[in-house]
């Protein structure tokens, strides 16, 4: 008898943690410490990216140049002086990307999807086609796996 209360109340401890991690482990996936961006979108669904920061002339033409993998809510955020026309080109990109353009308010003006790695020089550029002061770099499907369009808003934390 005494076995088996030990052995109830190891049981129960031990779906406890495993009940816990996975809370807490979910909890920590979808809000990051550091910088991050995210979004509130339709149907109530919210995705939370964990950002490196391009805020210097070199961080963003380096951008995510020679990268083999980006984790799927990982990016990278580029951040201009002010909104004006931003181009960008996937030299040394080794994986797919979705650009982001949002204006200074955080507005999406422009999606660029599944961007593919540069295999030719020169490489092609790809435009925000609006004034941006930020751009979004994540992995190339997120945009359409968040159901993300113009118009929509992100939230900034820095």
């Amino acid at each position: 008898m005494k076995f088996m209360k030990k052995l109830s109340v190891a049981g129960f401890l031990a779906a406890m943690l495993v009940m816990g991690g996975c809370f807490f482990g979910g909890q920590a996936k979808t809000v990051a410490a550091g910088p991050t961006v995210s979004f509130s979108l339709a149907g109530g669904k919210n995705y939370y990216f964990s950002v490196e920061l391009a805020e210097t002339v070199a961080e963003r033409k380096q951008g995510l140049m020679n990268r083999k993998s980006l984790g799927k809510y990982e990016g990278m955020l580029f951040i201009f002086d002010k909104d004006d026309m931003r181009n960008f080109w996937m030299k040394n990109t080794l994986i797919p990307l979705d650009m982001i353009f949002m204006d200074k308010d955080y507005h999406v003006v422009h999606v660029t999807k599944q961007a593919q790695p540069c295999k030719k020089d020169p490489c092609d550029v790809l435009g925000s086609g609006k004034p941006a002061k930020f751009v979004l770099e994540v992995n190339g499907g997120m945009a359409d796996e968040m159901g993300l369009k113009e118009g929509d808003t992100a939230q900034v934390t820095l």
